[in-house]
């Protein structure tokens, strides 16, 4: 286990039988899948989500995610993952997330992502709203004297 207790956010998944390969384990092409899947939790928990959009025409895309692949996961693993600001400015936030194994508590894959906010009217990238920005200035607040992975 790593030096720090993580701390999971969203739901605890598991690796569906249909995420594996013929090597009867998690296929690299599904290990986002997971990871979205909390994005949107989280982002709906802090209210920048889907109620978000549609309350104020507004969301966020993803620009850039880099996946690492750290230890192998099965059919069936639980999986816990923690999200961590990492910086942000007047149209992007830049995070990062671990992806452990739930139960034997081994850290195995990690995302690090930049979202930009996007005005849906004209898909097009917009500042966030002031009170936008201080929902993530103020996680970020939060976090600050959490271990960046």
């Amino acid at each position: 286990m790593d030096s720090h207790t993580p701390r999971f956010m969203g739901t605890l998944k598991r690796v569906e039988e249909g995420w594996t390969d013929y090597n009867g384990h998690f296929n690299m092409a599904y290990y986002a899948v997971p990871f979205d899947r909390t994005v949107a939790e989280i982002f709906d928990e802090i209210g920048v989500g889907e109620s978000y959009r549609r309350r104020t025409g507004n969301s966020f895309f993803t620009l850039a995610a880099q996946l690492n692949y750290l230890r192998e996961l099965h059919a069936g693993d639980l999986l816990g993952m923690t999200f961590r600001m990492l910086d942000m400015d007047e149209k992007k936030v830049h995070f990062i997330m671990e992806m452990y194994h739930a139960e034997k508590m081994f850290r195995a894959a990690t995302m690090e992502s930049l979202v930009v906010h996007i005005d849906m009217r004209v898909r097009r990238s917009s500042p966030m709203p002031p009170e936008t920005r201080e929902i993530f200035a103020g996680l970020m607040e939060r976090q600050k004297d959490l271990p960046v992975p």
